[in-house]
């Protein structure tokens, strides 16, 4: 297990309010977004298409299970492919830690979305369309049952089957590891700065 951070990290260490502050700031990869917007521009443009059909059809044959299906599906599929481009458009936010004496207070980022990325699962691609930004505060008690795992994705950092530190590489979340374990579980005050 790695216990140092590496020197090419992104990860931001400060102190806010007397506080020590861990940010840690998610990848953006342009290349993956230009053809992220393209491959939207497609499917919009697709719908907009059998809507302009089916509405065309149904002016010109009259109103028709079919075309009123075909309608109402590619309306509900326009929503949906402009709410995605509004989440492939948005600004990613990092994840925060605040080192309180008592508590550990984690909020959660909000990473870019790639929909043709194979390092997300579809599930996790579909919950970033609806994330939004919480902060969760963990008592000493619940710090204590800090887990990191292995997954078929990389390693997973958790508290109260919570994931936390989801912008972290695997290396960094090792780091994150044991510096919580540090700061809130090691009875050696000697080892309680963050490095």
């Amino acid at each position: 297990m790695i216990k140092e951070l590496p020197t090419d990290s992104p990860i931001i260490i400060d102190t806010i309010d007397g506080q020590k502050r861990i940010t840690i700031p998610f990848d953006r990869n342009i290349r993956k977004l230009i053809i992220d917007f393209l491959v939207q521009f497609i499917l919009i443009g697709g719908f907009l298409l059998m809507f302009w059909s089916c509405l065309v059809a149904i002016q010109i044959h009259g109103s028709d299970f079919f075309y009123n299906t075909g309608l109402t599906i590619s309306l509900l599929m326009l929503i949906y492919q402009f709410w995605v481009l509004y989440c492939l458009a948005r600004k990613s936010s990092p994840d925060y830690f605040y080192f309180n004496k008592t508590v550990l207070i984690y909020r959660n980022g909000i990473p870019p979305l790639h929909l043709l990325d194979r390092a997300y699962e579809n599930m996790v691609r579909f919950r970033i369309l609806f994330l939004k930004q919480k902060t969760h505060e963990f008592s000493l008690d619940e710090i204590k049952k800090i887990q990191l795992t292995e997954g078929v994705f990389g390693n997973r950092l958790s508290i109260k089957n919570i994931d936390i530190a989801t912008a972290a590489s695997e290396v960094e979340r090792e780091w994150l590891h044991k510096i919580i374990k540090q700061q809130y579980i090691t009875t050696d005050t000697k080892n309680n700065e963050i490095n």
